[in-house]
């Protein structure tokens, strides 16, 4: 868990320690359970909102940026607020991720040109690959800083 909040703390250090703390429980629970490697959605997260939970952009709210449209998350169309609530959004985000992955696995496969978490960023068609590269970028140079290079999950 240090590691995670260290993580955290690197990439986002006016986060401040209790904060900091508080989100890696969330990220470390909630990406356990899925099979997804903590230090990727840390990338993740400083890639879609900085680590700035009051985060808005284009119907796409908090932490992770849980869109809400009538296709994607209508239960919370006119609930937006609640996922302005950090536990909230990583629990809905994490279910998005968990469900993209799932998603890449079945239809794209590691010869797409693209990881599972362009998906999270795009949708069904990716339209810019890089994207999900650049928050593997980071991941990367995570997993080095603060695991010594040890990559126990590929996450691809």
């Amino acid at each position: 868990m240090k590691a995670l909040i260290a993580a955290i703390l690197w990439v986002a250090p006016y986060v401040g320690p209790p904060r900091a703390e508080s989100y890696a429980q969330l990220i470390h629970a909630e990406a356990t359970r899925g099979g997804i490697d903590p230090l990727l959605i840390v990338a993740l997260v400083y890639k879609e909102s900085r680590f700035r939970p009051g985060s808005y952009k284009a119907r796409n709210y908090g932490l992770m940026q849980v869109r809400v449209s009538a296709s994607v998350n209508p239960d919370l169309i006119g609930r937006e607020k609640l996922l302005f609530n950090p536990r909230f959004n990583i629990k809905r985000g994490m279910r998005m991720a968990r469900m993209w992955k799932r998603y890449h696995e079945r239809t794209c496969g590691d010869d797409s040109g693209h990881p599972w978490n362009s998906h999270y960023q795009w949708g069904r068609k990716v339209g810019d690959p890089g994207s999900g590269e650049r928050v593997r970028a980071l991941y990367r140079k995570l997993v080095e800083r603060f695991r010594g290079g040890d990559q126990a999950h590929s996450n691809r």
